[in-house]
């Protein structure tokens, strides 16, 4: 017999609830059940709108936070020469490969035009795009980053090798204590010479993502300990969900896995990722990946580039098949607790974007 969990929303503001259906069964699954899959773009306009209003009184202890002016349009986006011209932000994990292909297609048909929007300073385009967003099942994008990432970092066939060429060796991946790498030496004012600090930035760009997440493995599996070397760095998935909920408190004392970047936007929240609070970046599409086809065939003929629809490709999918067909597996592996952290950790995101 399923039992219902309403798992309530940290914010109190928003009536409406989503729900988590697990099977208590041996083999027990987690569905996860959106609000409205087909809600049209007014009712996610309003719905974003809504959640962005209930915290925009100053003496709201999140205001600060979310209300900041943004210092860009948001961590990735990229340009779409349409008219009017288009700006859309993607956070990773949400088919960014896709959209920058689709951008650099446009720009090659209508050169001109790209140029002109690529001029501007991003306040001043700001004022005549149409602005975007792009979603999906905050816990879905997850599931995806705990398997491109954390779930086998070595693994020689992973997407992100083409990427991070240098990532998984040895000297990156060997036990370093807090404060030991060259950057963090330069940063605590140890050697501040042009040399030495050249030498940290490359020894950053070499060795960073491996050392990142070798300081999160030693912390769960100590180096005391013998460790079985064909598992190292293979992380469960609830190790992942353990260090997004509990990380800030965990590494504590090591500001190095805390204000790392590059690995960890994968799992920022979306929030964060693309400015939504700010007027000036607010988006006048929303579109989820659940509905793509639909969606992206709205943005392109009401922009008046629909007859390139056909440009927009499907690109690169992880091994063992799409993460939406997985996410039950992966989040049935959570304790009833575990599941309810890591919803609360990311609720506003799935306030904002209706999931």
């Amino acid at each position: 017999m399923p039992v219902l969990i309403m798992l309530s929303l940290s914010y109190s503001y928003l009536s409406d609830e989503d729900t988590v259906l697990l099977d208590n069964t041996e083999n027990m699954t987690v569905s996860i059940v959106s609000k409205d899959k087909t809600m049209d773009m007014s009712h996610r306009k309003d719905l974003l709108s809504r959640v962005c209003e209930a915290t925009s009184s100053p003496i709201d202890p999140d205001h600060p936070l979310l209300h900041s002016p943004p210092t860009g349009p948001g961590v990735e986006t990229v340009l779409l020469p349409g008219s009017p011209p288009v700006s859309v932000c993607i956070p990773h994990k949400v088919g960014s490969h896709a959209w920058g292909q689709f951008s650099r297609a446009l720009a090659k048909l209508y050169p001109d035009r790209m140029e002109k929007l690529q001029s501007r300073d991003w306040k001043s385009r700001a004022a005549i795009v149409k602005k975007v967003v792009v979603v999906r099942n905050p816990l879905e994008r997850l599931v995806s980053a705990y398997r491109m990432i954390f779930m086998d970092w070595c693994d020689p066939n992973k997407f992100i090798r083409l990427k991070w060429k240098n990532i998984c060796s040895e000297k990156g991946l060997s036990y370093g204590a807090a404060g030991n790498s060259l950057v963090e030496k330069v940063k605590a004012g140890k050697d501040e010479s042009v040399g030495r600090m050249l030498s940290a930035v490359y020894d950053e760009y070499l060795y960073g993502p491996d050392r990142y997440i070798s300081r999160i493995w030693y912390k769960y599996h100590p180096p005391g300990l013998e460790q079985d070397k064909e598992n190292m760095f293979k992380f469960s998935f609830p190790e992942f969900v353990r260090f997004l909920v509990n990380g800030t408190q965990e590494f504590a004392d090591d500001p190095y896995v805390l204000t790392h970047q590059g690995v960890s936007y994968h799992w920022a929240p979306y929030w964060q990722e693309c400015p939504v609070f700010s007027s000036l970046t607010r988006p006048d599409y929303i579109i989820h990946m659940e509905t793509l086809d639909r969606d992206l065939a709205i943005l392109l003929e009401e922009t008046n580039l629909s007859q390139h629809m056909d440009l927009f490709p499907h690109t690169h999918s992880q091994t063992g098949g799409h993460s939406s067909s997985l996410t039950n597996t992966f989040l049935s592996k959570l304790s009833d607790q575990q599941l309810s952290e890591l919803y609360k950790k990311y609720s506003l995101d799935h306030q904002l974007f209706g999931y």
